[in-house]
């Protein structure tokens, strides 16, 4: 229905009831899945940061024991590899989905009468144009690696 209906944008036609219905189901469908997306983006980003900083406190624990010097780098080291290469990959799948929910949108948009449309969606980029903070969270997560190992590694050298 959807597409039969994208392909006519030029043929101005009324939808039904039940095509209402089934328009404004697709629409709050894809805004909330929209908003499910980022907010899953930010829970990723901030489940690694707390990650990295369990690994330093980890770390200080053992550090303080006095056992630092005779755990290999590589054990507190590899936690924060994972974390980063598998947060990166998370991020990477949400926002490939987020971009098609919101080119989904995009469409849907099209199917709004034109005096509607015109009043909610004047000046609002379109969806596939906004912008999106997937490169602030790669920087948190590619900073909070760095961190996390170069203070690592400067316990790890000033202990042993």
């Amino acid at each position: 229905m959807l597409e039969n209906m994208t392909n006519n944008t030029s043929n101005t036609r009324k939808l039904s009831d039940r095509g209402h219905s089934e328009l404004l189901a697709v629409y709050n469908d894809t805004v909330s899945s929209i908003a499910f997306f980022k907010s899953q983006q930010w829970n990723t980003t901030n489940y690694a940061v707390l990650i990295y900083a369990a690994v330093i406190g980890t770390a200080k624990i053992v550090l303080d024991a006095g056992y630092f010097s005779t755990i290999p780098f590589s054990i507190l080291f590899l936690p924060a590899l994972l974390i980063l290469l598998y947060g990166l990959y998370i991020l990477e799948k949400l926002e490939s989905s987020l971009q098609d929910k919101r080119n989904r949108l995009e469409k849907i948009v099209l199917l709004f009468e034109k005096d509607i449309k015109d009043q909610l969606f004047d000046d609002s980029p379109s969806p596939s144009e906004k912008t999106t903070l997937i490169h602030f969270f790669r920087l948190i997560m590619s900073t909070g690696f760095l961190i996390d190992v170069s203070i690592l590694f400067l316990w790890k050298c000033g202990a042993g």
